[in-house]
Parts: structure tokens; sequence; C-alpha cells
């Protein structure tokens, strides 16, 4: 059983994400967050945009019209009770109380040409219950994240990356949140780079080219994991409405630096659409996948097929 309960002062302040559902135990959370804003230019904040992985993102400019960089700062509290601190069995449950105090400071910027933010949010964590060392302490999070246009409307870059403390077991990464029954810590690590090309050919043909380079350290396994994609898209959505088609391909290596699992895979799909209305399309057609790991029951590495797609896309008006 779960129960909880939750009030939020400001909420602009970084989300202190919930634990998970537990089965043999109870809970009683409350949550208070204050902060503060300083705005360092005249025009109103924008909303950051993502790269352009979607076609319509080809029509919708550049961005921002005008420049802007938010700081936002606060603190966010949290107290937390739990009858089975650790999800052991019934007659073994042990309770706790987690103490949370947690600063952030987080800066947005949001410009024609630039759009980015990040995010520094250090988290004290105290429980009454000794879980070892590693269970509480400070604990630190940064989170950033950008999209750049280098070449007109058409060359761009994106790039993420996260540090922070993290609960784990021997299988891995577990949870942001210090109440998970986990009682040891490590440092999780990802850095994404993202390269990418768009614009139109030929009337209302759009293509999207993209390069990804991603890098993960999780902080417990004594391996690092790499991962390289390349990408194309070409497709006509607009030009014979309701009627389109779209060409995608994807080449992705995975790497592990102890040597194991290394593996690549090819995906190549091609559709034609029709558009039931201006937010939802169907499509049929054909696509072609290929995995250096995963054979089918004739022990080919490869295989081909007739592909159907329902794509809805809601407006956020």
């Amino acid at each position: 059983m779960n129960t909880k309960g939750t009030g939020t002062a400001r909420t602009s302040a970084p989300e202190l994400a919930p634990p998970p559902r537990r089965s043999r135990s109870a809970q009683i959370r409350a949550f208070a967050a204050a902060g503060v804003v300083c705005h360092l230019a005249t025009a109103p904040p924008g909303q950051i945009v993502d790269p352009p992985d979607r076609l319509s993102s080809l029509r919708q400019g550049s961005g921002a019209s005008s420049p802007a960089v938010d700081w936002n700062a606060g603190v966010a509290a949290r107290v937390t009770y739990t009858d089975n601190a650790l999800l052991s069995a019934k007659g073994a449950e042990r309770s706790d109380t987690f103490y949370e105090l947690a600063p952030f400071l987080s800066v947005t910027a949001n410009a024609p040409r630039l759009q980015g933010t990040a995010t520094y949010a250090p988290r004290y964590v105290a429980r009454t219950l000794d879980a070892g060392p590693d269970s509480e302490g400070l604990r630190h999070r940064l989170d950033a994240s950008g999209n750049a246009l280098l070449v007109g409307d058409t060359v761009g870059v994106q790039a993420r990356t996260t540090v922070a403390d993290v609960n784990t077991n021997t299988f891995g990464t577990l949870s942001f949140d210090p109440t998970t029954s986990a009682t040891n810590r490590s440092t999780y690590k990802s850095f994404d780079v993202s390269p990418y090309a768009r614009g139109r050919i030929a009337g209302n043909t759009e293509y999207i080219a993209r390069y990804g380079y991603g890098w993960v350290d999780d902080g417990i396994r004594n391996y690092e994991v790499t991962q390289q994609t390349v990408s194309g898209l070409l497709a006509n959505l607009t030009g014979t409405y309701p009627y389109g088609w779209r060409l995608y391909a994807d080449q992705r290596f995975v790497s592990y630096s102890n040597g194991a699992l290394d593996y690549d895979r090819s995906f190549v799909t091609a559709l034609a659409h029709y558009s039931l209305a201006r937010d939802l399309r169907l499509g049929l057609g054909t696509n072609f996948s290929r995995s250096n790991l995963v054979l089918s029951d004739t022990g080919k590495n490869s295989g081909s097929g007739p592909t159907a797609t329902v794509e809805w896309s809601p407006s956020p008006r």
C-alpha cells in the first residue's frame, strides 16, 4: 500500500521524483519548494527548441524571435516516511524517514540560433535508518542540453549531458530518487552530440541527415558504452496532401569498452501515407532490418517484410 501527500509552494523548482510503487510498504511524503527568478533580458523566455527529428520542425523556423536568458534559483525540501525501507519480507520490515534539502540553479537561453538549458541541483539526504554511508549525504546532479544552428537554417548541432549521483545495485542504475530500496550509490555520466542537416529539395521534398555519438558510464560496471548512429530521412508529406511518402534509413553501432556484445544494426523503411486529418496519418509500406546478434529461425541475421503505421501528432494548442 502506498500513501503519499504532496504540497508544492512553487512549480518552477526541479521535481523530486517519487519512488517506485511498493507492494509491501506505506509511505507518507511532504514536499515544499521555494525559489526566486531573475531575468537578464527584456524579452520573454521561449520554449527550448528540440533537434529537428520531425519534419514539422522544418516548417516552424529557427526558434525564438528575440534573445533571452533566464536564471532560476531556489530550494526544495521533502520528508518521506516508509514502513518498509528495504522492501524486506513480512516480519522483517524496517521503517525509515528521509529528510531532503535541494537547492537548485538553472539557466535557460533562447536566441534565434541558440537554445539551451542547464540545471545544477545538489541534494542533501539524511535518514533515520543506518543503511550504510552511501545511503545519505550530498548528492550532485547536473543536466544540460542545447541546440545551435551553424549555417543558415540548414546545418546545426544538438548536445546533451547528465552527471548525477544515483542509487544502484549489482544489475546497474536504479533511480535518481534516494528513497528507493537500494543502499549503494554511484556517479552516472552520459554525453550525446548530434550534428545534422535539414532542408528541402525539389519543392516539397524534405530531408534530414544526422550523425549521432553517445557515451554512457553508469559508474558501477567496469566498462563504458559508446553508440554511433547515422540516419537519413527523405519525405514529401505536403506537396500531394492528403497523400505522401517517406523513406528512412538508420545505421547504428554500439560498442563496449570491455569488448563484450559489440553490435551493429541497420534499418530501412519506405512508407506511403494517407492523412485522415492534419494530425492523423496512416502509412503502409515495407522495411528491411539487419543485426549482427539476432538470428531468425533459419539462421539469417536480416529480413524484410510489410509494415503499417498510425501516426497521431496532436497540436500543443
